[in-house]
């Protein structure tokens, strides 16, 4: 027979106790060190773990540990003694200091709170650096501005080169790209034309409030909303309406007819609206032009025509219009059977069908019907928990 092992109880840990069942001094510091910044360490045990990397002269690590326990005199303290000794190492060991050194020390120096010691050796490695760019980055880093303003003055120089190069080469995608970084759009769009990218000539000239070679480059790529909105945008009312026409035609020519209704409502051309969102079967959208529009005759064609088509597969919409026009007494039978739809659908083998419930339940609210409203809830969110 088997016995069961005991249960280990479910104590707040204390961190001696630990300690005292880890089998060596290594695994005890080791233990300690990984709990740093995670947990309260007493201060005994965190003076006794730097203490022991002061004596391996590991300053950096005991620093470190210092820093995450919230020491910062300390901390400081350390990185001060692992600058002296790097310094002192660094040139008795090579004779002179090397890059990899020399980054050590600017690193130590700006930890230990040592200014003029950082910009020193911060100087020396800018004569180490292999690249204008990592130069610039160290200048940078470290205030250096008087040598950071040079490095920016030749990379420049060197760029306007590169790109005197490149519009020799025809190489109008690059000589763009370097003369956006050099901040003279002016050029930038010009190369991107030159090389066909009208997007990225759009883009960089909306960007920079060149409105006229935005709309030129936008509409080179039949961008026409684009456009149209910087048109509009500028006051320029009769060249965005140009614009738009297009953009139906675009879209007519492509069978987006919802897109197309869309944008002549929005410039106002009601009845081409109306026969573009019926030309696509969104009755509903073109009855409610014909409605906001007071016209009576499409009214009346619309509304037969919408109802006669929701009425089979939409009887929720058909509902709707229903409220719409007064016809509550028809709105109410029409939403029952919208209900009875989406009830019979939600409750199908299909998971993908579960979210028919949400309207079901909303349908059940609309008509008062709080209790049938609450179980469909109910089972809408028991069906979606088992499926999710």
């Amino acid at each position: 027979m088997t016995t069961k092992p005991p249960s280990l109880k479910s104590e707040t840990p204390n961190l001696d106790n630990i300690l005292a069942q880890l089998s060596s001094d290594e695994k005890r510091r080791h233990a300690i060190e990984l709990l740093v910044g995670k947990t309260e360490i007493p201060a005994h045990h965190l003076d006794s773990i730097i203490d022991w990397y002061e004596k391996k002269t590991a300053y950096v690590e005991a620093a470190k540990i210092a820093e995450i326990s919230n020491r910062p005199k300390q901390a400081q303290k350390l990185y001060h003694q692992a600058f002296t000794l790097a310094e002192e190492k660094g040139v008795a060991e090579y004779g002179y200091i090397s890059s990899n050194k020399i980054n050590n020390l600017v690193y130590l120096a700006k930890k230990a709170g040592l200014p003029a010691e950082t910009e020193t050796y911060a100087r020396m490695l800018l004569k180490t650096s292999i690249d204008l760019d990592t130069a610039i980055t160290i200048a940078r880093e470290n205030n250096l501005t008087a040598e950071l303003s040079e490095l920016q003055q030749k990379k420049k120089q060197d760029q306007i080169a590169q790109l005197t190069e490149l519009v020799k080469e025809n190489n109008w995608p690059k000589a763009a790209q370097l003369a956006n970084e050099l901040d003279n759009p002016t050029k930038a769009i010009d190369y991107y034309e030159r090389a066909g990218c009208f997007w990225q000539a759009a883009k960089l000239a909306e960007e920079k409030g060149f409105t006229e070679e935005a709309i030129m480059n936008y509409s080179r790529i039949k961008e026409y909303e684009h456009a149209a909105t910087l048109a509009q945008n500028a006051g320029m009312v009769q060249r965005a309406k140009m614009f738009y026409l297009k953009l139906i035609c675009m879209y007519e020519e492509e069978k987006r007819y919802g897109s197309a209704a869309k944008i002549a409502d929005k410039i106002g051309d009601s009845s081409a609206a109306i026969e573009l969102y019926e030309r696509n079967n969104e009755l509903d959208a073109a009855l409610q032009i014909a409605e906001r529009e007071k016209d009576q005759p499409q009214i009346d064609r619309l509304l037969s025509k919408a109802l006669e088509l929701y009425a089979k597969d939409e009887p929720k919409t058909a509902a709707n219009i229903l409220k719409r026009h007064g016809r509550e007494a028809e709105a109410v039978q029409m939403y029952q059977t919208a209900l009875d739809r989406y009830e019979t659908k939600g409750i199908s083998s299909c998971s993908c069908c579960i979210p028919a419930l949400e309207n079901a339940v909303a349908i059940a609210q609309k008509l008062g019907m709080t209790e049938k409203a609450t179980a469909l809830q109910q089972l809408y969110n028991l069906l979606n928990k088992n499926y999710s």
